[in-house]
């Protein structure tokens, strides 16, 4: 556990930059999730499908 704090608190270059990729996939993961919600509310409001009139008259 102290190797992770010395991690974060460490100020070089390449320890910003991994900070940076983690931040990123946290934040991309974090909107990947949201879309998924919204996505999957909206499906809950639509109506279930049916055939449309033409459709019977084809049949």
């Amino acid at each position: 556990d102290g190797v992770r704090i010395k991690f974060f608190l460490s100020d070089d270059k390449a320890s910003r930059e991994l900070r940076r990729a983690g931040y990123q996939l946290l934040v991309k993961e974090e909107w990947n999730f949201t879309i998924r919600n919204r996505n999957y509310i909206a499906t809950l409001c639509l109506e279930k499908p049916s055939d449309s009139t033409w459709m019977v008259l084809y049949k």
